[in-house]
């Protein structure tokens, strides 16, 4: 075995660590937290009856459309709350200036934290506005609660609105998660939410928080399904380039491995190594062999027993290669000479008596084509780990951590 064969087999188990995190979504370290209940909230039940803290020192609320205002629930909570409460709000704000609505939005946003201020004037509130946020999320001290209910006066009893003979009745039942979170789970998405696209973060006080918001609504506007589209592109582009790039990477190794191991050819540069090569991948009979040592060798791949259908999709792409790349190879260098004689490169001077003349040009075509060949075994290499590594991907055979680039 040679030492690149050698250093490979050290290095296969290991392969898997060096695959690029792609970011298609967030783990969180969910070690710290603990469930301790889950709730049904009846559409006419108020939410204080089960989120409860005693004098919380931290609250961070994330909510929809806040509408008229927060739930009593929350605003208990703030008015209970420690001297030094800090206290984070996230939300979804939209501009939307075709909406005949739109100013109504703005003041309301504003009664909303203005009855905050009321309930406590020193406290300092860092929010983040987004026009696409859905979350929906309160935390108290070590208190969190994640479901479907927003924190706005939906999650209020029906006595409000009986009392202001309201017509239609948007409270939900709703389901809700509680948990103990030890290990600030809450920070970890806040942190997210505040690097996520189209958020605006502010710090609002007594003195500020109506120009703020006037600051923060004008530039609350919504995505666009066009630029939408644009970015899900870019983003795409950005997962699955260093996706395939990597796999395409292991999956040359592989190849490097089996020719080094089958055919005992450790740099295939030399002419007879290039015509092993070609001799092997021309005979179809060898490629189910070199299929299997392939998805043997390839330890990154997550599939347990292999399907007939999975071999016969590689060796077709094989088969469609050996016959791009190589079925109109010569490497046989008398049938190599003969061709070149026949083009009769150096009888041009000649009375067509002397015969067929292999002289100096033709040994420069020869030279040539050696080359190309060498160029067209090299690329065949190159263009199988790449088809084999697109497969990889397309199909989400490869083992791989996946972690948010969003």
């Amino acid at each position: 075995m040679s030492k690149m064969s050698r250093n490979y087999v050290d290095s296969i188990e290991t392969i898997e660590a060096d695959f690029p995190k792609i970011q298609l979504y967030d783990d969180f370290d969910l070690t710290g937290l603990t469930v301790k209940n889950i709730i049904f909230r009846n559409m006419h039940l108020d939410s204080s009856y089960f989120i409860k803290c005693k004098h919380p020192h931290n609250i961070t609320l994330m909510t929809y459309k806040i509408g008229a205002g927060f739930s009593k629930s929350v605003l208990k909570l703030i008015e209970t709350s420690h001297s030094d409460l800090k206290l984070k709000i996230a939300f979804c704000l939209v501009n939307d200036s075709f909406n005949s609505d739109n100013q109504d939005t703005l003041s309301k946003l504003k009664d909303a934290f203005s009855e905050l201020f009321v309930l406590n004037e020193s406290v300092e509130i860092e929010i983040i506005a987004n026009p696409q946020t859905h979350i929906k999320l309160l935390n108290c001290n070590d208190e969190l609660f994640l479901g479907s209910m927003n924190f706005s006066k939906t999650a209020d009893d029906i006595e409000e609105s009986v009392e202001k003979k309201h017509k239609d009745n948007y409270r939900n039942h709703e389901l809700l998660i509680h948990f103990e979170d030890k290990k600030d789970v809450t920070k970890s998405i806040w942190d997210k939410l505040k690097t996520s696209d189209g958020t605006i973060s502010k710090k609002l006080n007594i003195n500020n928080y109506d120009e703020n918001l006037d600051h923060i609504f004008d530039e609350c506007r919504q995505c666009t399904i066009s630029s939408g589209k644009k970015i899900k592109e870019e983003i795409d582009s950005i997962e699955k380039h260093p996706l395939q790039m990597k796999v395409k990477d292991q999956v040359y190794r592989v190849i490097r491995h089996f020719l080094d191991n089958t055919l005992d050819i450790s740099m295939y540069s030399e002419i007879s190594e290039m015509e092993s090569i070609f001799n092997h991948f021309l005979d179809e009979e060898n490629h189910g062999s070199f299929i299997d040592d392939i998805l043997e060798l390839s330890k990154f791949l997550k599939i347990g027993s292999i399907d007939q259908e999975l071999i016969r999709d590689l060796r077709g792409l094989l088969q469609d290669l050996v016959n791009y790349y190589l079925s109109e190879l010569i490497f046989e260098q008398s049938e190599m000479e003969f061709k070149i004689l026949e083009d009769r490169l150096d009888n041009d001077m000649d009375d067509g008596e002397e015969g067929l003349i292999f002289g100096e040009r033709s040994e420069k075509e020869r030279d040539k084509q050696i080359s190309s060949n060498n160029d067209a075994i090299i690329t065949f290499i190159d263009k199988m780990a790449d088809d084999f590594s697109k497969y990889f991907t397309m199909y989400d055979l490869c083992e791989t951590h996946k972690v948010n680039l969003l």
